[in-house]
């Protein structure tokens, strides 16, 4: 049996050798106990963790990775003793600080670590990033790092690039079986998380779409599948799904309790939303953590109402597609993202040269330069805005900006009153 601290593997003592102190792992590090369980993906077997000095339990879903070999993960959310209980495997960890600034639940408007760091969300797009090889996944990290730090995209690879590697083929819906997953092509996105954790990028798992919607997240052993494996890593959130009421694919209900669900079994209380157009269809019912909308256009005042239309919920708004880049130019992608700020929300953009083409909908056939020279791709200069204006946001306290005023037609200010403002003229 192994005990997996990051990237560290840890062989724990058997009867016959000397007792071992108990490993060690850094708060808030992904920990994983591997063991042997039945050949059936779908057996429902669960671990146990427990702050001995406090008493707080933590039960995390195990999940099948190929053959007879099993998987519990777990990252430990406070310094001191944990014990363990997984199948018929028990022991002791010993939890220290580290510098894993911990998971990301939201705060009234905003979004703030574990440690009290509060997090100015500006996000990308690259839905099928999971088509793409390892190698183009690095330089899409690398290329957000730094400026964007979410990025959204696919867990199940879509239609765009021909057929999904994540489940073996079946009868259910779209024609694969979804209750047997393809291990290789999990391990990859584990791989695909890890490298965002480690680049301080939030992995923002959409778990239905986008745009041609597989039916998995009506069922039941995805959704435990997808908590199991990835509730760990303290950079993930959930999109229940994209446009997926624009296509007609989920109602409302069907919406509700996939999230019900996903949140009984995560027990990090992770971010989940799910990603509409310009109506909230939720009202304030308790699942959602946080609003997401999509308007494209280029017009602050348009952004910032359709942001400050939910402000009574006192939650997170962020508009997950405002503008795309490559198709609204000279400065349009940067005055959506300026509306969505000025209504104290937050926005994720995409790259799209054209429809469905570009890193939008990553090509695994991507120019040699394409991400070193700007001129092969318009969202290089877009980037460049989106880094000026993410340092700006760094000077300020803008999570205690939460007044809103207009002074005259297109001069918008937020303000923590009495002590900053924030005045942007938008003609």
């Amino acid at each position: 049996m192994f005990l997996r601290a990051v990237a560290t593997i840890l062989t724990l003592c058997s009867a016959s050798l000397p007792a071992l102190a108990a490993p060690s792992i850094a708060q808030y590090n992904l920990l994983e106990v591997e063991f042997t369980g039945p050949a059936d993906p779908t057996a429902i077997i669960s671990g146990t963790f427990v702050h001995v000095e406090s008493g707080k339990r933590l039960v995390m879903p195990a999940f099948w990775d190929g053959g007879t070999t099993w998987r519990c993960r777990f990252a430990p959310t406070a310094t001191g003793q944990w014990t363990y209980d997984v199948a018929d495997k028990k022991g002791d960890i010993i939890c220290v600080e580290g510098d894993n600034p911990g998971f990301i639940p939201t705060e009234g408007r905003h979004f703030r670590y574990s440690n009290g760091k509060y997090i100015h969300i500006m996000g990308n797009t690259h839905y099928d990033l999971m088509a793409c090889s390892e190698d183009i996944i690095e330089k899409y990290i690398e290329w957000d790092r730094g400026v964007f730090n979410k990025i959204r995209f696919a867990a199940v690879t879509q239609r765009y690039h021909g057929e999904t590697k994540a489940f073996e083929k079946g009868d259910d819906e779209d024609g694969y079986d979804f209750e047997r997953p393809r291990p290789e092509y999990w391990q990859k996105l584990d791989r695909t998380v890890a490298k965002m954790q480690r680049a301080g990028i939030v992995t923002d798992l959409i778990l239905a779409g986008p745009d041609i919607t597989y039916q998995q997240l009506k069922n039941d052993f995805y959704k435990r599948y997808v908590v199991g494996r990835y509730a760990a890593y303290t950079n993930v959130w959930w999109c229940m799904g994209n446009e997926i009421h624009a296509k007609g694919l989920y109602r409302p209900a069907e919406v509700t309790r996939a999230a019900n669900l996903i949140a009984a079994l995560d027990p990090y209380h992770h971010p989940r939303s799910v990603h509409e157009q310009r109506k909230w269809m939720y009202g304030d019912a308790d699942w959602p953590t946080h609003v997401i909308f999509q308007m494209k256009n280029p017009r602050v005042a348009d952004h910032r109402r359709l942001t400050l239309s939910v402000r009574e919920l006192g939650i997170p708004v962020v508009n997950d597609e405002p503008a795309y880049q490559g198709e609204i130019v000279n400065g349009g992608s940067i005055r959506a993202f300026w509306g969505c700020i000025m209504g104290c929300g937050y926005a994720s953009s995409g790259q799209k040269q054209a429809s469905k083409k570009g890193p939008y909908f990553p090509d695994k056939n991507l120019p040699p330069d394409a991400f070193s020279n700007p001129k092969s791709d318009k969202g290089w200069y877009v980037r460049k805005q989106a880094q000026i204006l993410q340092g700006f946001m760094a000077r300020t306290e803008w999570w205690k900006m939460n007044d809103v005023a207009d002074l005259g037609e297109n001069c918008f200010v937020r303000s923590e009153p009495g002590r900053q403002w924030l005045v942007l003229v938008a003609p």
